[in-house]
């Protein structure tokens, strides 16, 4: 986004008018100038009143994500070793991705008010209205990890539960390997991607993606699964982005040291709490093959347990999909 629309949209509110004349004249542009970013501004989501003779102000109120405030809640926390927020981004993993290569350190973060080609796991897109949810990515560098990088994806999808709860928001499950559910409605999702010896040395940026507030979103057909946001779940209750985005940092950073010192075994009772499969028949959906049976938790290197022909099978996430089989009825947390 462009340093003349993020300025106006900090300078607008929900409570006055603010005229476009003043804005020229603060910004030392021309008046037409302001209605193309005003224009730009919706088209990337943000509801602004326009009033001819007032001026422009904002529908909703807009909290825009807050550097300073959220590393200075990470104080304490030495996992993370610095905080980015950008105003508009193509996907905040592929941009971290690329600052790893150039030497980034491990525990840089990225937020992104805005992705225009947001990633969710096989390829998928992940829909992000500007200043309305949480996109985040960190980039986590490992070395000589004896419990392996297979159940991270497991390990953080606990933290961002755990986050919520303490946000008071309960009755999230999970969905092996990476989604969170709410009633069957997606909530959240986790994209992890690595480099070099998952049992070894290497790199992996985990990317975070958590539906805040979705309300009055235009572009619902883009979603391609049932999904719910954290403002529906807690009835309208006011979230504040920088208070979840370091409250998610923190959780993190715990994750973080936990699973490099016990792996998974410890959270495999947790997981099998959360796990929205547990004990349902579901379907296995590979490149070249399809498995069906009763899904029986994790073991401590994140597979799925299937239990199929009367035999325990593990299944590793890689390119398959897990659903329910057709006569389960539907997911619930």
């Amino acid at each position: 986004m462009h340093d003349v629309a993020l300025y106006i949209l900090k300078q607008l509110s929900v409570d006055r008018f603010y005229s476009g004349s003043q804005l020229a004249r603060e910004l030392d542009v021309s008046r037409t100038a302001i209605w193309k970013h005003i224009q730009m501004l919706g088209v990337y989501g943000v509801d602004i009143y326009s009033l001819p003779g007032k001026g422009y102000r904002l529908a909703e109120p807009v909290e825009l994500l807050d550097q300073k405030r959220i590393f200075k809640g990470l104080q304490g926390f030495h996992l993370i070793s610095s905080v980015e927020v950008l105003s508009s981004i193509d996907s905040t993993n592929r941009y971290l991705w690329q600052q790893a290569h150039n030497g980034e350190p491990s525990g840089s973060v990225v937020f992104s008010e805005f992705q225009s080609a947001g990633r969710g796991r096989r390829g998928r897109q992940w829909v992000s209205p500007f200043a309305k949810n949480i996109y985040c990515s960190l980039l986590w560098r490992y070395d000589d990890t004896h419990n392996g990088i297979g159940g991270l994806s497991l390990a953080i999808g606990i933290a961002v539960v755990n986050t919520l709860e303490e946000m008071g928001i309960s009755g999230i499950g999970l969905k092996w390997p990476n989604d969170l559910l709410f009633g069957g409605k997606k909530v959240a999702g986790i994209l992890l991607e690595m480099s070099g010896d998952p049992c070894g040395s290497g790199c992996v940026v985990i990317g975070i993606g958590i539906n805040v507030d979705m309300k009055g979103f235009s572009d619902s057909s883009a979603i391609t699964q049932p999904w719910t946001d954290l403002v529906e779940l807690k009835c309208d209750s006011d979230i504040s982005r920088n208070e979840l985005s370091i409250l998610l940092l923190r959780s993190i950073n715990q994750a973080l040291l936990n699973y490099k010192q016990n792996g998974l075994t410890q959270l495999i009772p947790r997981w099998n709490e959360l796990d929205v499969m547990f004990g349902k028949e579901v379907v296995i959906q590979g490149v070249s093959n399809t498995l069906k049976g009763v899904a029986r938790g994790i073991d401590e290197s994140g597979a799925l347990l299937l239990l199929s022909s009367g035999e325990i099978r593990r299944i590793h996430s890689g390119e398959v999909s897990l659903r329910l089989a057709e006569n389960s009825g539907d997911l619930c947390c």
